[in-house]
């Protein structure tokens, strides 16, 4: 049944267009003729196939969780692309050959909790002959807003799973917000009528393959206006000199969909992210 689930979130990816077309665009941009690319949490490969696509002599596709690396070396050996599969975590991987570019779609639900700028640190550091990393660049938001609740909302929440296969460590798994009592924690649905109430608020920016750790703390101090009902979160990644993505108010919808909290009482709020934990944190001050 585990596995069921996060085979479907893989595949509930694939339907991000947005996303997709994203990645595909910065790939045909920075992949030269004959390089060797490494796809750091490659998922079902979509990234490794447009790297091929885009040029690439071949990919190293790493994949932690062991159904998805299996669905993914499947796939491979049924085609005729020059992709490898390595179900490790990309921290443990010894490649045979320097890669020329890294790319990872390690974007977590609201945006460090995959690890990207640990990963991208780490493979950069061990193989200096990366020339270009996808995305080059990410950055996380605050603001608070005026916003409209549409449809469906969820909690974000961190699972840890207790089981002895490698890459079932830890998985994030979003549950319905009814089914929790409610906390000064992050929800994740769709937002309509959002309007920026004073300045949005970078909480931490990301050189990737430069910065080394994605912990951040930040205190915001509410506004004076008493309309917003919600704060923001949301990144802005640089994949290439000239494609974006990010799941700001305003862009296409993705499957990170609006990630926000809901007003308490207080007069400050610190959101902050620790690594170990993999979770951003929401405590209110009076």
């Amino acid at each position: 049944m585990i596995q069921l689930r996060i085979v479907g979130h893989h595949i509930n990816m694939l339907s991000d267009v947005a996303r997709i077309r994203a990645f595909g665009s910065a790939l045909q941009e920075v992949v030269r003729n004959g390089d060797r690319v490494v796809d750091a949490g490659a998922g079902l490969g979509v990234l490794s196939v447009m790297s091929v696509n885009a040029g690439a002599a071949s990919v190293v596709a790493v994949e932690y969780a062991p159904d998805v690396a299996t669905v993914l070396a499947e796939a491979s050996q049924h085609s005729d692309l020059p992709i490898s599969v390595l179900n490790q975590r990309s921290f443990d991987v010894e490649l045979e050959v320097p890669p020329d570019v890294l790319v990872s779609e390690t974007i977590g639900p609201v945006c460090f909790e995959e690890f990207i700028v640990e990963i991208t640190s780490d493979l950069c550091t061990r193989y200096p002959e990366i020339r270009c990393v996808v995305p080059s660049h990410i950055s996380l938001y605050a603001a608070f807003a005026r916003a409209v609740e549409y449809g469906p909302v969820q909690r974000l929440l961190h699972c840890v799973r207790e089981l002895n296969e490698p890459g079932y460590e830890e998985f994030i798994a979003p549950v319905l917000a009814d089914e929790r009592p409610a906390d000064p924690t992050v929800l994740n649905g769709t937002l309509r009528e959002v309007e920026i109430v004073g300045e949005a608020i970078q909480l931490h920016a990301a050189e990737l393959g430069v910065t080394q750790s994605s912990r951040f703390a930040a205190r915001l101090d509410v506004p004076e206006d008493p309309s917003w009902n919600v704060i923001l979160l949301w990144f802005d990644a640089t994949l290439s000199p000239s494609v974006s993505l990010s799941n700001a108010p305003g862009s296409p919808i993705t499957h990170w969909r609006h990630n926000y909290v809901r007003r308490e009482i207080g007069s400050a709020v610190d959101l902050s992210f620790d690594p170990a934990a993999a979770e951003l944190r929401v405590e209110w001050h009076a």
